[in-house]
């Protein structure tokens, strides 16, 4: 919602907005770009506000006193993702880019080669890009626009997948499990979600599968137009070869085979799951014309989006990472990309979940096993956790009991002030601290990284 509301000031409208609690990044981005927000939902916001239309976040649901006000008073509405494919995507080629993991990076990345070869593209990232002062810009008609494809509902009224409306052009998944489970039942009605959206994409299109995983692979079955894989099985068409990481930074030294040709790249990004990533956007850089070259200039420029996997420090004693993982599946590739590019660091992991499907037993078998290979854990109780029945609520003892099994010393609290005492007090030696949060932990990443810096 920052990102349209950002971009359409840019394009010379009007724009204020409501939500209930705002945290870096983008409460300083929505001031920086000078967006008014009223910081708690009353229903004299809409008096106030005196909009010419309301477009309203999937956050929101009913009860919500602003909604309830547009309802009553009959005021014009719509959801974002319903608003960008009347007012931009009739008239640009979108490049979606979907899947459970990477879609803010992917986004990123590819907007980033594109805008490098010249391409102009308009772009949709769900989160602060590096290489862009904005993170949306709808760039000319008749351009690519990149966005990422959010699986997530669209709406209180709508509970369609976003990416329903996103009029694709070219179409990339690049890995499917289970997520949102205050959403979908099961795996099964997610597969089947990104089924029905590849009827979207026109013959005249292209899907991008991640060949490696045999669930994304096995979506060619359903699509209506040219299909090509990507991966480390050599029945991909794009054939992943050699991969050397790099040791004391983030990145690969990577080869692959495409159309009869080979190329050499090297990335900034940390595990092999942002090598795939890498690997997606330049087989979209390359189809839409992109030269070598620019390819690789753009590779090496790229500066991740804030908050994944992102480090904050200069110094290579005390790394701070800030990252926004919460899926076992993304925070078990952290931690292994993590101890492969810093293998002499000692890794403190901290770990505050807050999304509604990290904080109930959706993933209670899983979740222990993805923090193996931190030295030591921090697990963070939030207020949110009371608000789930208790019966459906994650085991946190559970959860600690199977770390501490596979090796990770453990702490359970409630305090981020007592996480923060705790870790200034480590000294000496190489050490990594990594906190994966869906907010800003208290500023705690921050924190951490200036008292290092300092020290």
């Amino acid at each position: 919602m920052a990102s349209l509301a950002v971009m359409l000031k840019n394009l010379g409208h009007q724009v204020s907005g409501s939500d209930g609690v705002l945290y870096p990044p983008m409460s300083t981005y929505l001031e920086k770009n000078q967006i008014p927000v009223f910081q708690s939902y009353k229903a004299e916001n809409i008096h106030q506000a005196k909009a010419d239309l309301y477009i309203i976040g999937n956050v929101i649901s009913r009860g919500n006193l602003e909604l309830e006000e547009v309802l009553r008073l009959r005021l014009p509405y719509t959801s974002l993702p319903e608003f960008l494919k009347q007012n931009f995507f009739q008239d640009r080629y979108p490049i979606v880019i979907a899947g459970t993991h990477g879609k803010t990076t992917t986004t990123s990345l590819t907007a980033h080669l594109l805008h490098l070869a010249g391409l102009e593209p308009g772009y949709y990232v769900g989160g602060l890009p590096g290489n862009f002062s904005v993170s949306a810009k709808s760039g000319e008609k008749g351009c690519y626009f990149v966005i990422e494809g959010d699986e997530y509902d669209t709406a209180f009224y709508d509970k369609r997948a976003k990416f329903f409306h996103y009029a694709p052009h070219f179409f990339l998944v690049n890995n499917l499990e289970f997520d949102h489970g205050d959403i979908y039942p099961d795996l099964l009605a997610i597969e089947k979600t990104f089924q029905l959206a590849l009827r979207l994409i026109p013959s005249n299109g292209w899907l991008l599968l991640n060949g490696t995983s045999e669930r994304v692979r096995n979506l060619k079955n359903f699509a209506f137009c040219p299909v090509s894989t990507f991966g480390f099985d050599q029945d991909c068409d794009a054939v992943i070869g050699s991969f050397t990481p790099k040791k004391g930074e983030f990145g690969y030294h990577f080869t692959f085979q495409w159309e009869k040709k080979s190329y050499t790249f090297e990335n900034q990004l940390p595990g092999k799951f942002n090598l795939l990533n890498s690997v997606a956007a330049i087989l979209i850089a390359l189809k839409v014309g992109a030269k070598v070259e620019q390819i690789a200039k753009g590779l090496d420029s790229f500066v991740t989006t804030q908050r994944r996997l992102q480090i904050l420090t200069k110094q290579k004693e005390n790394i701070v990472v800030d990252d926004f993982a919460h899926h076992p599946t993304a925070i078990q590739e952290g931690v292994t990309a993590i101890k492969q590019h810093f293998p002499e660091h000692r890794l403190f992991l901290i770990y505050e979940p807050r999304s509604n499907t990290s904080l109930r037993k959706f993933h209670q078998d899983v979740l222990g096993k993805s923090f193996q290979g931190a030295d030591e854990v921090f697990l963070i109780q939030t207020e949110k956790l009371q608000k789930i029945p208790a019966q459906d609520r994650l085991d946190f003892q559970a959860v600690l009991k199977e770390m501490e099994s596979l090796g990770s010393k453990t702490h359970n609290t409630f305090s981020v002030e007592e996480v923060k005492e705790k870790l200034l007090a480590v000294f000496g030696g190489k050490n990594i601290f990594c906190v994966m949060s869906q907010g800003d932990c208290g500023g705690l990443p921050h924190a951490l990284a200036e008292h290092f810096e300092k020290k």
